[in-house]
């Protein structure tokens, strides 16, 4: 796989909880700015048969310390 930006835990688990296999990707990439010219957090995952994009303004990961 080619990582042209790491992507944080939360990212990987999110695609892997759509059904996206990351250990078959080709490619990962980060973008800073969507489909729609507004600044945000763009991941991107490409294997053999699909082109794979979240994007969003927040990316919130929710933990309990204690």
């Amino acid at each position: 796989m080619i990582n042209l930006e790491k992507f944080p835990a939360a990212i990987s688990e999110y695609f892997t909880a759509k059904g996206i296999d990351m250990l078959g990707a080709l490619m990962t990439m980060k973008s800073d700015i969507g489909a729609d010219s507004v600044y945000k957090d763009v991941y991107i995952v490409v294997d053999t048969e699909y082109v794979t994009v979240a994007e969003g303004t927040v990316v919130f990961k929710h933990e309990r310390i204690r």
